[in-house]
């Protein structure tokens, strides 16, 4: 199977699979789920990426992905604030320090 057949094989078995689920999973969710059809792998080798199947998911079927719905953007992580610099003590801290 050339690579754009086996691309619009997979995206049609993933959109009967994702309108029978009734939503569109992010790739985690899927990774959980059991009854899904295609592993994560052959996908993966097949599209690059999750992100990648969903652009040619769409652009296999635009009526269909527009009833699924989009996948929902995650967040990115909030990062923690740095933690100020200790000023290092200089020589008359020290001597000050010590008596």
């Amino acid at each position: 199977m050339s690579d754009s057949k086996a691309k619009k094989h997979n995206a049609k078995v993933m959109i009967e699979y994702f309108t029978k689920l009734g939503r569109v999973p992010d790739e985690q969710e899927y990774v959980d789920l059991e009854d899904r059809p295609v592993k994560v792998r052959s996908l993966r080798k097949v599209f690059s990426s999750w992100r990648r199947m969903l652009i040619i998911i769409e652009n296999v079927d635009k009526e269909a992905f527009a009833r699924i719905g989009k996948v929902e953007e995650v967040k990115p992580a909030v990062k923690p604030k740095p933690v100020p610099a200790v000023k290092a003590l200089d020589k008359d801290d020290y001597d000050k320090k010590s008596d």
